[in-house]
């Protein structure tokens, strides 16, 4: 892969992670003020997405795995997380 691109997918993992912190961070402060469960679950799911965005390049740049199997780990916790969400957003309803 091209260095130019390198760095590009590792300022745009780093900037979904830095949003998702932000919301969950909003997500649990909504928690705290109504004690709502999905508020929790959606914190979780939110979490659950911002960590799937750093994991792929870490597996892939840190730990040597080949491309495809960190994407699909990838594709397995944005899944989850939009599951959490999901959850969260039935419980609300």
């Amino acid at each position: 892969m091209e260095f130019g691109i390198r760095w590009y997918i590792r300022i745009v993992e780093i900037l979904s992670l830095f949003i998702a912190l932000i919301l969950v961070a909003l997500a649990l402060g909504g928690y705290r003020k109504s004690g709502s469960k999905a508020m929790l679950s959606a914190a979780a799911g939110i979490a659950m997405l911002g960590a799937a965005s750093l994991v792929e390049g870490v597996m892939y740049d840190v730990l040597g795995l080949p491309l495809e199997e960190a994407h699909a780990f990838r594709s397995t916790l944005t899944a989850v997380g939009f599951v959490i969400l999901l959850y969260s957003v039935y419980k609300t309803s």
